[in-house]
């Protein structure tokens, strides 16, 4: 089964990326917890918006503790 990645699975990927895991594997442990979500299309599109803004969140960090 292929899932998108909602956090950083150690041994596993990071956030957004899409990953082929077992059927139970992702059932019964990472989507109940909401570390993934099945790989559609819709899915792929909203954490690839969600992870363009977290990466302008950190630049931003990045531009304020250089500036101090």
């Amino acid at each position: 089964m292929k899932v998108v990645l909602r956090d950083d699975v150690e041994n596993l990927g990071t956030f957004g990326a899409v990953v082929q895991v077992a059927d139970g594997f992702a059932r019964n442990y990472l989507i109940p917890r909401g570390f993934a979500l099945l790989a559609t299309g819709g899915n792929i599109a909203q954490l690839g918006a969600e992870r363009e803004a977290w990466q302008k969140k950190i630049m931003k960090s990045k531009e304020d503790a250089e500036k101090v």
